[in-house]
């Protein structure tokens, strides 16, 4: 921009090649003048000199590049420096003065050359860089941007005492490539080969390509990691995700083998989830049965054969715009479970004084097989502000989610569940940090009712949708309630690595406070008279993660240690704590 006038110089480019610096009208863009560039080098970066009377520019040959002045009126240009390979960059004039960017003895600086007698001089000499030196029209003073492990930032330069010369200062960086290149064998040119390659089209049915794989079971949907084994393969279009493994967890046995597909080449997006696993039933000693005096003997060992199947179909919206991420999303799904059927024997005794006769006997016990069908309806959105990478959380935000699950089909009755969550994200009081709150509720209605030995009837109820406070494994529930808050910040940035095994990036720490409010219902089996309960559990307490990659794998792993106080039974607790940033893998 002229310093003067509504005067605006480029550089234009035509379709051709040729190249040329023209100057146009500020306000209506009309094309004034037009000036070709000497033999059709390349111009990069033009400015005015401080009074707009020339230009002052780089121009890049097959020589190198080289420092040039235009004058528009009689266009005149006037080269200032021999062509090499110093890398001038963004020259500023100022009177017969022009300052630069080229490479110093070990990185950029800044350099002064006086155009009447050819000198010049290293202006700057900083540990890490320096680059785009402007300077100030009436104090001509030189205002740099200076390069740091923490950055960059702007500098106001204090004169120093290098000497003028009459030619570019050497650089190490260039003597040192220079010495190596003599080192380094010479290899024949080598002719390229013409020969033709078929093109073949690309069918969208090539879905399995298989990129990756992990010596633990991940989840990808639950953001969780078991001992396991898992292999991911996403295909070229990115539109079929599958990952399959095996989950070691003794936890998770009747689901130990998975395998799911999210299909995204349509509009809603697809999914299907299978899960596969066993688990042993034993039973062994003697019982008493109600309808008669006999009592019976049982000892059997066998095996129960889980199946678990969920599909269904999602329609994302994606109308995020500017620094915020929004999106919305409704989906229904449709859950499938099976366990097998058992069947053994009881053999009948007769209690004689303290001893046990054989009757010669037996009944068999029956337990059918299970078939439940589900259904979940779901819909989420979210507002989030984008962050930085120094951020430890979501600075400011909102986001909300509500689901319905119900089972219409199938031998067993759960009943229903209905959840809303809700979070708010807000900064917190020191840079990078942020505030968490989430405001969560779920009400169950009961499926049908399974006599225990206890005094009370057992209800199938589906899992729960909300989460219980940290601390707490479980908590009895029909209505649940919880509030959690937690405040994230930033400790050190270590950048600490132990070879290929781990890199730590970063250790934060949380303060959590957590309060839930729960009621219950059960029903006695002696009076069928219900009889309700309530609790009011909470904890609090801190805790401090390490964001860490191992074995150089793309996603991201938060290690680290939970301790914190339970008010229900009024202990203190610890946890390890293993987290993961999975929910928005995908391969690129």
């Amino acid at each position: 921009m002229h310093p003067q006038k509504n005067l605006i110089a480029a550089v234009e480019v035509t379709p051709d090649y040729q190249f040329f610096i023209v100057l146009l009208d500020a306000e209506s863009g009309e094309l004034l003048q037009r000036m070709a560039t000497p033999e059709n080098h390349f111009a990069l970066t033009p400015s005015w000199n401080h009074k707009g009377e020339n230009l002052v520019l780089v121009l890049l040959s097959k020589k190198g590049k080289a420092l040039y002045t235009l004058t528009p009126k009689g266009v005149k240009w006037t080269r200032l420096t021999p062509w090499g390979f110093d890398e001038y960059r963004h020259p500023k004039q100022s009177g017969e003065q022009v300052w630069y960017t080229a490479q110093g003895n070990y990185g950029d600086e800044i350099f002064r050359l006086d155009t009447l007698s050819g000198a010049s001089r290293q202006i700057t000499g900083t540990p890490y860089g320096a680059a785009y030196p402007t300077i100030t029209p009436y104090s001509q003073q030189l205002i740099y941007t200076a390069y740091s492990e923490k950055g960059h930032r702007p500098v106001v330069h204090a004169d120093s005492s290098l000497p003028e010369t009459k030619d570019q200062p050497t650089s190490m960086i260039h003597q040192l490539v220079e010495d190596l290149t003599h080192q380094e064998p010479v290899v024949e040119k080598s002719k390229a080969t013409s020969d033709p390659y078929p093109v073949k089209k690309y069918s969208k049915w090539n879905l399995l390509n298989v990129h990756s794989w992990a010596p633990t079971f991940v989840n990808f949907s639950g953001e969780n990691i078991y001992t396991g084994l898992s292999v991911m393969s996403q295909n070229l279009l990115g539109t079929t995700i599958i990952t399959a493994g095996y989950n070691g967890n003794p936890a998770y046995e009747s689901e130990k083998y998975n395998i799911n597909l999210t299909y995204r080449g349509l509009y809603p997006v697809f999914d299907l989830d299978y899960r596969f696993g066993d688990t042993s039933f034993e039973m062994e000693g003697f019982y008493t049965n109600e309808e008669d005096d006999f009592i019976y003997g049982v000892n059997t060992q066998q095996t129960i054969y889980h199946h678990y199947l969920r599909a269904g179909a999602n329609l994302p919206f994606n109308i995020s715009r500017g620094h915020y991420s929004r999106h919305f999303e409704a989906g229904a799904r449709l859950t499938w479970q099976q366990r097998s059927a058992l069947a053994y024997p009881l053999t009948q005794y007769r209690a004689v004084g303290e001893s046990l006769v054989a009757t010669g006997l037996s009944i068999e016990r029956i337990i059918p097989r299970m078939d439940f069908y589900g259904m979940e309806y779901s819909f989420s959105f979210q507002n989030i502000r984008r962050g930085t990478s120094r951020d430890v959380g979501t600075r400011f935000g909102q986001a909300i989610s509500l689901s319905y699950r119900h089972s219409p089909w199938g031998n067993y009755d759960n009943g229903s569940i209905i959840g809303l969550q809700s979070r708010l994200y807000l900064p917190g009081a020191g840079r990078y940090h942020s505030i968490s709150l989430s405001n969560d509720f779920q009400s169950k209605q009961w499926g049908q009712a399974v006599a225990t030995d206890g005094d009370y009837y057992r209800h199938y109820t589906f899992s729960n949708i909300v989460g219980y406070p940290r601390g707490y494994s479980f908590l009895e529930n029909d209505q649940l309630y919880l509030f959690r808050a937690t405040y994230r910040m930033p400790l050190w940035n270590p950048d600490f690595s132990l070879g290929k095994i781990m890199y730590v990036k970063r250790l934060r720490m949380n303060l959590f406070y957590d309060q839930a409010y729960a009621q219950y219902s059960r029903l006695r089996m002696d009076t069928n008279i219900k009889q309700s309960f309530s609790s009011s559990p909470a904890s609090y307490g801190a805790e401090l993660h390490a964001d860490t990659h191992f074995f150089r794998f793309v996603i991201p792993f938060s290690v680290g240690a939970r301790v914190g106080y339970r008010t229900a039974d009024q202990s203190m607790f610890g946890e390890f704590v293993l987290q993961t940033g999975l929910s928005g893998f995908l391969v690129k």
